[in-house]
């Protein structure tokens, strides 16, 4: 990327200003709309994509689940428990809040198990919907190193923003495995959605490589097919 050494500084001292913050108190507004402007510059697409995938792990005992006589789940949630779970169920992810809906779909079928952090000996729900071909995502898709670097000098004429961008990517993109488990990227999510008139973001799995997406707005309410019953992986 074209970006010298003091754009570069200001940009990692910006992002590293909002990931302490984050963790430790209020974000400054200085700070915030340094990176809303830069959210303001990203693009918004549409997927091109028609199926998407959604994994959801199957509990033991689940009264939703038909098991055989050894206790094996032999069929999956039906297409209204394969969405967006309710409220009440909803613990804390990247891009939600505790009893925040958000639907989670990625690609294809084996990026949305990795996405779940499943195991061999447990058995998932798989299923997948259609998305609305109207619906708006922010962009944070440009992931190997040459197309990150070729998105960011196309979309940005400053240096602060290529650098900025860059780093929103990679929190929108590595797993958490910490006690504040995606603090910093839901602290961002708020910012786009407070900010940015779009029904979700389009993002990268660490895992796969493939394409991830999560919906917040009315679209996420969304009818899923051919549920199936697959194991970890």
């Amino acid at each position: 990327m074209n970006i010298n050494t003091c754009e570069a500084l200001l940009a990692e001292l910006q992002i590293m200003q909002f990931k302490f913050e984050s963790l430790n108190g209020q974000n400054k507004e200085n700070n915030i709309a340094n990176i809303v402007s830069t959210l303001n510059k990203c693009d918004i697409v549409t997927p091109k994509k028609e199926k998407w995938y959604r994994a959801r792990k199957i509990q033991n005992n689940d009264e939703n689940i038909i098991y055989n006589e050894v206790g094996i789940p032999i069929r999956g949630y039906d297409s209204e428990q394969s969405g967006v779970a309710p409220a009440r169920y909803i613990s804390e992810g990247r891009a939600n809040d505790k009893n925040e809906q958000v639907l989670y779909v990625a690609e294809d079928q084996n990026t949305a198990l990795k996405e779940i952090k499943t195991v061999k000996d447990s058995y998932i729900s798989l299923s997948y919907c259609v998305l609305n071909k109207n619906i708006r995502l922010l962009d944070f898709s440009p992931y190997s190193n040459n197309e990150l670097a070729g998105y960011a000098n196309n979309q940005f004429n400053d240096g602060t923003d290529k650098m900025i961008f860059v780093e929103i990517q990679r929190i929108l993109t590595l797993p958490e495995y910490s006690e504040n488990e995606y603090v910093i990227s839901r602290k961002l999510v708020r910012l786009i959605k407070e900010n940015i008139k779009a029904s979700g973001m389009l993002y990268i799995s660490h895992y796969t490589g493939k394409k991830n997406i999560a919906i917040w707005d009315n679209n996420k309410f969304i009818t899923f097919s051919e549920e199936k019953v697959v194991q970890g992986i």
